[in-house]
């Protein structure tokens, strides 16, 4: 009987060990399969977003030649947006207004058609010009033919990724902080290669420029302390990168007061901020307090993660700086000549701060970063000041 017990219980464990067997086989079998699902999944999902970012470089460039092309029509030289220059065009491309942030400069020029007197083209430039101040997002997105073209059209093939932010109506910073009188706007009419030409021009002052910086303060305050990047940082990209233009644009394209990429900066900082890569429109970007929550999160990204081995606080700052304008990868190459971070980053925890600032400076791949770094430094120095004495 114990015999036959002992039987009963054998074959009982070795039916269930066959049941375990059979069910971890089957499990394992089942997790196979689902990574390999979550692997192909993955894979889809970076070629996607390859072939919308791609759509997007070349729905840009194709936009911006119609553009060109359309302003050869009536300017031989065109003129167009940048990264400190707002320009834009009306009244079918005859008339021309230019905001330089930089030099300082607002210019409104018109072309004068034969049925027109010179005198009412003058004051149609003045009157253009003394409006700017209640100029909106939502009426200079409006005369931007580029933005919208590329908008709509990646809206249509590339809607999961996009993010899309209504553009407000409130004005703009306004380009003026005081309202110029008539008598300070200079007005000339002369004859060019394309007719007879009536500009209006005005000189910004230095209070200005302080009231655009006034007026982005409170969301670099904000960000920079929910970032924990310091806001004089903020400010002195701002400056270097667009001037305080809020609608500045550059070739490659980037948009807004940071001149986000939506290619680079831009996809790394909404998976930050969103949990997923999106493609940033520049209808997002323009608006300020998004520019800068994208901006700010990007340095993040770059001081915490990227740089995050480079112990010294300065000569990571140092090195922020640089990849901000040139990425994380040249600043590893100017050390080691490779693109390792890790490797760089032993290297330059064994010099000061002031060796890797020199270093930066001297052997940095392209020049346009080496002049950015001393500018933004200098420019960092100056609004340190800035937030002590409004922290105060």
């Amino acid at each position: 009987m114990a015999h036959q017990l002992k039987m009963l219980i054998l074959i009982y464990s070795l039916l269930t060990m066959g049941l375990v067997q059979a069910e971890t086989d089957k499990n394992r079998a089942a997790f196979e399969a689902y990574k390999e699902f979550q692997k192909k999944q993955f894979h889809q999902y970076i070629t996607d977003q390859e072939v919308a970012f791609k759509l997007y470089k070349n729905t840009y460039r194709d936009a911006f030649e119609d553009f060109k092309k359309n302003i050869e029509t009536v300017w031989y030289k065109p003129e167009v947006t940048t990264k400190n220059k707002w320009v834009s065009y009306t009244n079918k491309f005859k008339q021309k207004t230019v905001i330089d942030f930089k030099k300082g400069m607002v210019t409104v020029s018109q072309v004068v058609s034969p049925k027109q007197k010179v005198s009412e083209v003058k004051e149609v430039t003045k009157k253009r010009l003394l409006s700017l101040n209640q100029l909106t997002y939502k009426k200079a997105y409006k005369e931007d033919p580029v933005s919208q073209k590329v908008d709509k059209v990646i809206a249509k093939k590339v809607a999961p990724s996009l993010v899309k932010t209504p553009l407000v109506s409130h004005r703009i910073v306004p380009v003026f902080a005081t309202r110029p009188k008539p008598k300070d706007v200079i007005i000339v009419s002369k004859l060019t290669k394309i007719g007879k030409v009536v500009t209006a021009t005005y000189k910004l002052n230095t209070k200005d420029f302080s009231h655009r910086v006034r007026a982005v303060l409170p969301d670099v305050m904000r960000r920079a302390r929910i970032e924990k990047v310091p806001p004089a940082l903020v400010l002195a990209i701002i400056e270097n990168e667009s001037a305080f233009n809020p609608l500045a644009r550059s070739y490659v394209p980037a948009y807004g007061l940071m001149q986000v990429v939506p290619r680079s900066a831009g996809k790394d900082a909404s998976k930050y901020l969103y949990g997923k890569e999106m493609l940033l429109s520049s209808a997002y970007l323009y608006t300020p307090s998004k520019n800068i929550m994208v901006g700010t999160a990007y340095l993040h990204i770059l001081n915490y993660n990227y740089l995050r081995k480079i112990k010294h606080p300065d000569a990571r700052l140092y090195c922020t700086i640089a990849a901000y304008n040139t990425g994380s990868g040249n600043v590893a190459k100017t050390f080691t000549g490779k693109y390792s971070v890790t490797r760089a980053a032993k290297v330059i925890n064994q010099k000061s701060p002031e060796q890797v600032y020199a270093e930066l400076e001297t052997n940095l791949p392209y020049d346009e970063t080496k002049h950015y770094l001393k500018k933004v430094f200098k420019s960092y120095q100056k609004y340190t000041k800035l937030v002590v004495n409004h922290a105060q």
